[in-house]
């Protein structure tokens, strides 16, 4: 299995070997930084900037080729010889091997609305896609067929946690579903792990995390509210610098303190591990949890001490087999992940 490491000193992507827990450095390869990509144990694929690059990491060589794309990407997933890309309104199939594009099918709502398709699953021959762009967004499921083919099977609207929410990730897990996303509203910034009936969307629990209050901008004070009305004479300028300045203060003396945000999700051996923004990784027993279906599950289930050092990522080998970066360790040194 391979890695890709940026490099910034000679600016192109380095590509690594796992031996065990460790990266054996094997080549530099000349492509951007800043790019969309995914790689298996024989491709890397990548999106940058209206073009794709594919590498066949079998042969011993640095022949990347090149094709145009005209969409916008968002989402890249190998599968043997086949690339799925999906991106907004579309939904691609490239043939690695035959170097040609074919369009999946989407609902016409899906690919009318420029809908993104972010997040892509595989389980065995069933794709799950999800949609990640505006109220409502959608589950989409395709069955792969012989000869490559992958068939649009059914489509299921995903419940919604609030208005702006946006999925960070997904997961399978047996006959669930689980996203992990972000909702920002007028009042409040929240974050949510929702677990789903894969076959109907039925919502089994959600996880929901306050990150902090948004306290609405109040002025009580009669004169000063005279002072930025649309009556007085004021300088329409002059209202809307007084009255910034005001929010501003306002917001200062309410604002609570940012909670650590939940960066990604992984499943590991019936529990669900969560890594945050401030590099510690919880443990959540999945078992229990739908054991109860309970709709409501509190975040303070999650245990955020079974480690006392940073991790800043999560590798998954295989099923169950994960491996782990120390922040501020050497980058090709990581650990097996033990729970």
């Amino acid at each position: 299995m391979y890695k890709i490491l940026n490099n910034s000193q000679k600016n192109c992507l380095d590509l690594y070997k796992w031996h065990n827990s460790t990266l054996i450095f094997l080549k530099h390869i000349s492509l951007p930084q800043n790019i969309i990509y995914a790689i298996s144990s024989k491709w890397l694929v990548c999106y940058s900037k209206k073009k794709i690059y594919k590498l066949n990491l079998e042969q011993n060589k640095n022949e990347i080729e090149k094709s145009h794309c005209k969409h916008e990407i968002t989402t890249i997933f190998l599968k043997d010889n086949i690339c799925l890309i999906g991106g907004y309104g579309v939904f691609i199939k490239f043939d690695l091997i035959m170097n040609n594009f074919e369009k999946l099918e989407i609902p016409k709502h899906i690919e009318r609305k420029k809908k993104s398709i972010d997040h892509i699953i595989l389980e065995e021959s069933i794709i799950y896609v999800v949609d990640n762009v505006i109220q409502p967004k959608w589950l989409l499921v395709y069955k792969e067929s012989p000869y490559n083919q992958f068939n649009l099977i059914y489509v299921k609207n995903i419940p919604s946690n609030g208005t702006h929410e946006n999925y960070i990730n997904a997961l399978i897990l047996d006959k669930y579903i689980i996203l992990l996303s972000q909702c920002v509203s007028r009042d409040f910034n929240a974050q949510y792990i929702s677990i789903l009936n894969k076959f109907n969307c039925e919502v089994i629990g959600v996880i929901e995390d306050v990150l902090r209050q948004n306290p609405r901008f109040q002025i009580t004070n009669e004169k000063l509210k005279n002072k930025i009305s649309h009556n007085s004479n004021v300088n329409i300028s002059k209202k809307q610098t007084y009255k910034m300045l005001l929010e501003n203060e306002y917001k200062k003396n309410h604002e609570l303190t940012q909670k650590p945000e939940w960066i990604n999700i992984y499943t590991f051996k019936n529990n669900l591990i969560i890594l945050n923004s401030e590099n510690r990784i919880g443990k959540l027993d999945l078992s229990k949890i739908l054991e109860k279906r309970k709709s409501n599950i509190d975040a303070n289930q999650i245990d955020w001490d079974i480690y006392n050092f940073e991790i800043d990522e999560l590798v998954c080998i295989k099923k169950d087999i994960y491996y782990y970066h120390k922040l501020n360790d050497d980058k090709l040194n990581w650990n097996i992940l033990e729970i």
